[in-house]
């Protein structure tokens, strides 16, 4: 079996590959679409993950922030909502209670705080003359919108990079290092904000994210503006990762988040 070894990997990282491995020979039968990744070797004292090399269509060479997903096929539009739900069958108490990863922060979305974080988020943004008194208005209060939906467990960085599509069509999720508390993002979220981290990267690709909306729509019956809420949180937080670097390439990024976020607020 060919080896992908990763030398200094952060400890959070070493901790949820260990619970992968743990639940993928139980879990990866169940699945529709998804192939839960797994470690051949984990040596926490010299920080090396030892993971296996996937033979497919590695989605990370037709993504890249400078299209946004233009080159990629609307099949995974309609592939990607069944992942969704494959992540919904994979025990939250499973992983939380493992005590490899019950000291590791910041793991679950919580209503409260994503008030407080992604309303100060949209505040910079219009004290930047980017978003408008009107749109910050409208965030605050799509922010306000409880989500009711039963959370699920993903990799914390949902976006076509970080899938690969082996031989048999299953599509393989990998990179979960950002199971730290570095990580803008959450790995146990509502199912509709783990979806809208995939949307908001596509922005290169409108009429992808217009069959990948529906499909969601259609299959999980999401409420609107739950779907939205999710949809500006996460358009707020990539334009957070790239605002004020000082770069023509990332101000661009920026402002593609932007667009996205007048688009679904007006």
């Amino acid at each position: 079996m060919k080896e992908y070894i990763k030398e200094a990997a952060q400890g959070g990282e070493l901790a949820l590959y260990k619970v992968l491995t743990e639940l993928a020979p139980a879990y990866n039968d169940q699945f529709s679409v998804l192939k839960l990744p797994y470690a051949l070797d984990i040596d926490a004292a010299s920080q090396r993950l030892t993971l296996p090399y996937y033979d497919g269509e590695d989605f990370n060479s037709r993504w890249n922030e400078s299209d946004g997903g233009s080159n990629i096929n609307i099949e995974l539009a309609d592939k990607v909502p069944l992942l969704l739900e494959d992540l919904g069958k994979i025990s939250i108490r499973a992983v939380l209670e493992n005590s490899a990863v019950e000291n590791i922060p910041k793991l679950v979305f919580e209503h409260e705080s994503a008030i407080e974080y992604f309303g100060s988020l949209a505040g910079v943004f219009k004290d930047a003359g980017l978003i408008s008194n009107e749109n910050n208005s409208r965030i605050q209060k799509i922010l306000s919108f409880r989500q009711t939906s039963s959370q699920i467990v993903n990799n914390g960085d949902f976006y076509p990079r970080n899938l690969i599509e082996v031989p048999d069509g299953k599509l393989v999720l990998i990179d979960w290092e950002t199971w730290n508390d570095h990580s803008p993002f959450f790995v146990v979220d509502h199912p509709e904000n783990v979806a809208a981290v995939m949307y908001v990267h596509m922005w290169g690709n409108p009429k992808w994210q217009s069959t990948y909306r529906k499909q969601l729509m259609d299959r999980f019956g999401f409420e609107e503006a739950s779907l939205t809420k999710g949809i500006v949180m996460k358009s707020l937080q990539l334009a957070n990762m790239w605002f004020d670097k000082g770069e023509a390439f990332k101000d661009s990024l920026v402002v593609h988040q932007i667009k996205i976020l007048r688009e679904v607020l007006s």
